[in-house]
């Protein structure tokens, strides 16, 4: 499915970056309702966000992503740089670099209670959906939390 205008002008003009440019079936919804919650991790950024379409950061380090449950909810969570300095590495392939997640602080891991599918798993029919599982990713090396 294409995306939505101005899904190009945001990336390309607006300097933002797509919390997952392989993940085109969030495409298929059409509002949004972002809701920012914090960890307890100090320096980090959780992202809850209902039924959207545009997931977009700059200047953070993006450390996990999951949908769960046909993609109703996306979350995903960051890591802010230490005041006064900017992201290290912002590359495509520095964003992308997977992770494990035990190579993350524990504030960045997902619950376990997700897994699973709509017959059998999961908390009241919401599971890991899309992925089947939570995606981790590394911080860049450099990065100055």
């Amino acid at each position: 499915m294409a995306r939505p205008h101005p899904y190009g002008i945001m990336v390309n003009e607006g300097n933002v970056h797509d919390i997952d440019v392989d993940d085109s079936d969030r495409w298929s919804v059409s509002w949004s309702s972002p809701y920012s919650l914090p960890t307890c991790h100090p320096f980090s950024l959780t992202l809850i966000l209902c039924r959207c379409e545009y997931i977009f950061y700059r200047g953070l380090y993006w450390t996990s992503y999951a949908r769960i449950s046909r993609g109703i909810i996306t979350i995903g969570q960051f890591v802010l740089p230490r005041h006064g300095h900017g992201v290290t590495n912002d590359t495509l392939k520095a964003r992308y670099l997977r992770s494990e997640k035990e190579e993350l602080h524990v504030d960045h891991w997902f619950p376990m209670e997700y897994y699973g599918d709509d017959i059998q798993g999961g908390v009241d029919g919401h599971y890991y959906h899309v992925f089947n599982t939570p995606l981790y990713y590394k911080i860049s090396e450099g990065a100055i939390l």
